[in-house]
């Protein structure tokens, strides 16, 4: 279900001249309406697609990071996940494990950097050990780096990824997610979505109206007139968001 604010939903209507033309509230007969249409029919049938059109270029960003080795399967998290953006093996990990306690936790990341002068022996001198130790870390990070073997790709009838990863490291997942909610559209972009609604909705309704000459048909209105005026403002916000981003594309 749409979730849109109510003074946005008039401005989208108002370039089918409402509140002069009307719409059936949700609990009424539409008949006794000029579209014929209900609220939640508009919402559902011509708005959805536009919110669907809108996050598959500009995704709402959500982050994922699971430690793989060898095979390995991760399901998309929840049903507003469409598409993965990116995927990424990180093999420099801290071998530590937290605690409660500050200054124990420091002591850990100081030996296992080393990137902190310490004394040796019993000195205050460190004869040079950290030096070494971070050019020994330099050293095995490049030989893993170079060694590693990682791939991935998105089944996207399964909504999983699986690859491979022929050493352990952290895989740091960008998922791509939509929304149902008007508060997820960039305020930035909200004009444009606007604009994309009123185009659709003079399509419909021009189409509607040169689908038959039958006086039936709700209210009297130019359909050529409406659906070059909604191929206008199509192209006007299509032409906008290619300039801008390219949209999300499962890749493999």
């Amino acid at each position: 279900m749409i979730t849109i604010p109510k003074d946005i939903f008039d401005q989208i209507m108002t370039t089918l001249g409402c509140p002069f033309v009307t719409y059936a509230p949700n609990s009424e007969d539409v008949s006794n309406y000029d579209l014929e249409l209900n609220e939640d029919q508009i919402k559902n049938n011509l708005i959805a697609p536009v919110f669907k059109e809108y996050f598959r270029w500009f995704p709402i960003e959500d982050y994922t990071n699971i430690t793989v080795s060898q095979n390995f399967e991760i399901d998309f998290p929840d049903a507003s996940t469409f598409s993965v953006k990116d995927v990424r093996l990180s093999t420099k990990t801290l071998q530590y494990a937290p605690t409660t306690n500050p200054f124990v936790n420091q002591c850990f990341i100081r030996n296992a950097t080393g990137s902190y002068g310490y004394g040796m022996y019993g000195t205050r001198n460190n004869y040079g050990f950290t030096r070494s130790q971070i050019y020994r870390d330099i050293e095995m990070q490049s030989y893993i780096d170079k060694a590693k073997t990682f791939k991935w790709r998105v089944l996207k009838n399964q909504r999983k990824i699986v690859g491979y990863s022929n050493i352990e490291g952290a895989v740091e997942i960008t998922w791509a997610k939509l929304s149902d909610d008007w508060d997820y559209i960039a305020f930035e972009q909200q004009q444009d979505v606007i604009d994309l609604c009123q185009g659709k909705l003079l399509k419909y309704f021009g189409h509607l109206r040169k689908q038959s000459e039958n006086p039936n048909v709700p209210i009297e209105l130019n359909g050529d007139d409406m659906i070059e005026q909604g191929k206008e403002l199509e192209d006007k916000v299509y032409e906008k968001w290619h300039n801008m981003s390219v949209p999300v594309i499962m890749r493999g």
